[in-house]
């Protein structure tokens, strides 16, 4: 049985994409949802560029398939993937893509496949999964704020391959882009010219792409290799024996200068302050104030300072130290009792037994458009069975 949920949001009032003729994090984002184990989409945590529904098939235990309606299907575009995963589960995108529903108004549609996973037993379980698209956010490749790939399969080591023309490649350097494989689940990612047209202070995300219980974590980056403008990401990938040859998908971001709708910061998780602590640093950027952190015994939480009147958002995180597995994140929400005016998202980061661990990780936080007035809303969550 297939469980189908949707949300019309077609009427939703969407603020305006492409204001900046530079190009900045924002225009890039095409949509972003967040479903529930059962397949219900948050409204809270929603958002779509072109104002057309956002749907979700929960087709079996633990896969989940998104749909952005209305989105182009020309272009270069990634998704990015984060779970709260505090049991432990792992998720990963299985697939994405264009596609047409001729039943549907518009027809044509991104999606993009998840699958949910204990982390050690590798059995479909479900869960909490935010999903986010992006693309060039502009017409000509000016957009300086961001860079992806998606890479390919196993390699022999000191293989290399060019992934400049493929679809979902973005370099806004304008030079080669290219995947090395250096050993066992060990890559580099190579992005010529980039350094040269990025802003200085990058963050770097990357989700695992596999059907199975697998992950990917940054374990280096620089945006000026051996002093070049050529940037260079290490990433590595493991499954629950250890390293593996796999897929995934990797994102360079800057939030600044952006509009008051994204923020970023890297968090040095060794340190496990009590109370609420001031991060700072290049690598921390947040259009309306302070990004602190702190250590509640169990996981990591990190509050931005944000508009009391705005929306939750989703937040992607990623594991930035080589010896922790992956890391694991909630939306940006506000917690009950909290402060009003600060969005907080939880972290877990777990070593390879499946047990806690502390580590340095990255955080992308976005929230780009309030969500609809309450009548605008003509259809609530719902479940739908049907044979297929």
């Amino acid at each position: 049985m297939r469980y189908h949920s949707i949300v019309f949001a077609g009427l939703m009032m969407i603020t305006a994409a492409f204001a900046n003729a530079q190009g900045t994090y924002d225009d890039a984002v095409v949509g972003y949802a967040y479903t529930s184990p059962s397949g219900s989409l948050q409204f809270e945590n929603l958002y779509h560029r072109s104002g057309g529904d956002i749907t979700v098939d929960h087709t079996s235990e633990g896969q989940y398939k998104i749909r952005f309606y209305g989105a182009s299907t020309q272009g270069s575009y990634i998704p990015m993937l984060a779970w709260p995963a505090a049991d432990g589960g792992v998720c990963t995108i299985s697939g994405f893509g264009p596609g047409l529903d001729f039943s549907h108004d518009p027809p044509t549609f991104r999606w993009v496949g998840v699958q949910c996973s204990d982390a050690l037993t590798v059995n479909p379980d479900d869960d909490w999964n935010q999903v986010l698209l992006v693309d060039e956010g502009g017409p000509d490749g000016s957009n300086t704020s961001l860079a992806f790939v998606e890479s390919r399969e196993a390699m022999p080591p000191g293989g290399s391959v060019d992934l400049s023309s493929e679809n979902s490649t973005y370099n806004p350097g304008g030079g080669t882009t290219s995947l090395s494989r250096t050993g066992l689940g060990e890559y580099y990612v190579s992005m010529d010219g980039l350094g040269a047209v990025m802003p200085a202070d990058v963050n770097v995300y990357v989700a695992a792409f596999s059907d199975y219980s697998r992950s990917c974590r940054v374990a280096d980056w620089t945006l000026h290799f051996a002093g070049s403008d050529n940037a260079r990401v290490q990433v590595r990938c493991s499954g629950p024996s250890g390293p593996v040859d796999m897929r995934f998908v990797l994102l360079l971001t800057s939030t600044e200068p952006s509009s008051a709708s994204a923020a970023s910061a890297k968090i040095n998780g060794f340190s496990q302050p009590s109370e609420w602590t001031t991060v700072s640093g290049s690598a921390v950027h947040n259009p309306h104030g302070q990004v602190q952190f702190r250590w509640d015994g169990d996981n990591h939480q990190i509050r931005f300072e944000w508009p009391s009147d705005q929306p939750e958002g989703v937040a992607f995180v990623t594991s930035a130290y080589s010896q922790l597995r992956f890391c694991s994140s909630t939306t940006a929400h506000r917690p009950p009792g909290g402060p009003a005016d600060y969005l907080q998202v939880n972290v877990n980061c777990f070593d390879f037994d499946g047990t806690l661990g502390v580590g340095t990780f990255t955080v992308l936080l976005t929230q780009v458009t309030p969500a609809p007035p309450g009548d605008l809303i003509f259809s609530d969550r719902f479940a739908m069975g049907d044979s297929q």
